[in-house]
């Protein structure tokens, strides 16, 4: 997720902000604003360059709810409205090119229904839902009744979102409807090769990531970026104490003691 606001300001926000490869489509970019004309803005920006944007109004974080942005949305439907009237307005006939939002559940059945209903006849090319509200952690059960209420009551395509880190994770959304497709963060982060159902060690993964993170340095490298996304790719393969170690790490090398000292950065 960017936020807008910023995406605007630059072409060397821009830069530092969002890189990408022609390889790498579809794509799609998401945005956190809480503005009509900030958003299309920032969509021009990326319209040759994506498949698409994505408007959040699902981020419960602070500094992102302060700007009136993410799940701070969900208070206001016509905003959202507002939003996605006037990007797809401007943008809406460019081909293979799709405006999308994504929100979370609200706290009762009928509001969150109500929500749905509302940015159905915005015109959403699709729509991602988390199946929690902004105030649960994402330790708790996502709600796959209230997504199955969902589904069975609009008709645009839906893309389910909360707790996916294996193919039975996806299974459970299909046991209460039909989804058009999952989105997963934390997931993905651990396991690059979610998607693609791959058997190969987890390992090989960090090895990677290793090599393409010092091969491709980006405009505005920060270290602690880089720290923290080795932290989710070995998850599941380092003991807490060894985890906590990782994250205390103030430097390259001292980081690339620890993955060798756990067999992590082997030619696989």
């Amino acid at each position: 997720m960017i936020v807008a606001q910023a995406y605007n300001y630059s072409k060397k926000v821009r830069s530092i902000e969002l890189d990408t490869d022609p390889n790498e489509q579809p794509m799609v970019v998401q945005f956190a604003s809480s503005n009509a004309e900030e958003f299309s803005s920032a969509t021009e920006h990326v319209l040759n360059i994506c498949n698409g944007v994505n408007l959040n109004c699902g981020c419960p974080k602070s500094h992102i709810t302060k700007l009136g942005c993410g799940s701070a949305l969900l208070r206001s439907p016509e905003k959202i409205a507002d939003i996605v009237k006037t990007a797809k307005s401007r943008f809406g006939e460019k081909q293979g090119f799709s405006i999308s939002t994504k929100i979370r559940l609200l706290p009762s059945k009928e509001k969150t229904i109500e929500l749905c209903r509302r940015i159905e006849k915005m015109n959403t090319d699709f729509l991602i839902i988390h199946a929690r509200t902004k105030h649960q952690k994402d330790s708790e059960t996502p709600n796959y009744e209230m997504m199955g209420l969902i589904r069975d009551t609009i008709q645009i395509p839906i893309v389910a979102n909360g707790s996916i880190f294996c193919k039975q994770d996806y299974e459970k959304y299909l046991e209460v409807g039909h989804f058009e497709g999952v989105m997963s963060a934390r997931g993905l982060v651990r396991n690059p090769g979610l998607f693609e159902g791959s058997t190969s060690s987890k390992a090989k993964y960090v090895k990677e990531l290793w090599d393409y993170t010092n091969q491709y340095k980006w405009p505005g490298y920060k270290f602690i970026t880089f720290r923290k996304m080795f932290g989710h790719v070995t998850h599941d393969l380092l003991s807490k104490q060894e985890r906590i170690l990782l994250q205390k790490c103030k430097t390259e090398e001292t980081l690339e003691k620890v993955l060798l000292k756990n067999n992590l950065l082997d030619e696989n």
